[in-house]
């Protein structure tokens, strides 16, 4: 995945591990650096906040929160040109299924992240791997890394364990149970926010699917559009 764009920039774990991924991808001819800010126009980021080491939750997702931003910020060329997004985390090389991983747990958004991505920009090439540190070295991981993205597959979720084993998640659908009561005609649904956005379109579909009665709370006053927004039917 690492072919389909002509340069690559790498977040800095603090670790070691991004100056050796680096040094491995300039050796393999792949133009890499390490960069703090990331410019909007970037086709290919591999985000290794995932990687630090973090002592209470609010550290992980604060990771989270920087993960969100920088795919935010390239989401417009990813989504029009292709290119590459990949996410690096340590929760335990199987993403914590096994084992009890401490605060580690909360860096699990990355990957749903990762997956939102890949909905959101069909071009381009998206992966989330999940690296178990253990007592392995920065060049040790960096190397793991590279091979996952060199030909390591088309899988969006994978985990590395410090011994080399290497996991794989599939999401698959699951049918809807009969428990509980179900949206229909009679049901009323108090939606916050506006209903602008993923909220709509979610409301939309219930709409149409299920015809219940909407009631919608927002904090902007009701009136007339303005007149230079007349006619705009898009954000």
């Amino acid at each position: 995945m690492l072919m389909d764009v002509d340069s690559i920039i790498i977040t800095d774990d603090g670790t070691g591990v991004a100056k050796a991924l680096v040094e491995i991808m300039k050796a393999n001819d792949i133009a890499a650096t390490i960069a703090d800010e990331i410019p909007s126009e970037c086709r290919g980021l591999v985000f290794l906040g995932g990687l630090k080491k973090v002592s209470s939750a609010e550290e992980a997702m604060d990771i989270n929160r920087q993960a969100f931003l920088a795919a935010h910020k390239i989401a417009h060329s990813l989504a029009e040109q292709g290119g590459v997004f990949v996410t690096v985390q340590d929760t335990g090389g199987n993403f914590g299924l096994s084992q009890e991983i401490g605060d580690n747990v909360w860096l699990s958004g990355l990957s749903g992240l990762v997956k939102t991505a890949a909905i959101e920009w069909p071009k381009a090439s998206v992966k989330a791997v999940d690296l178990a540190r253990g007592a392995s070295n920065p060049e040790k991981l960096a190397k793991e890394i590279f091979n996952e993205l060199i030909s390591g597959g088309p899988e969006l979720e994978v985990g590395i364990t410090s011994d080399g084993t290497r996991y794989r998640l599939e999401s698959y659908p699951e049918p809807i149970g009969q428990k509980g009561r179900t949206i229909d005609e009679n049901s009323i649904i108090v939606a916050t926010g506006g209903a602008r956005g993923v909220t709509a379109k979610t409301l939309i579909a219930l709409a149409k699917e299920s015809k219940p009665r909407l009631a919608l709370l927002g904090r902007t006053t009701l009136g007339d559009e303005l007149p230079f927004l007349k006619g705009a039917a898009t954000d």
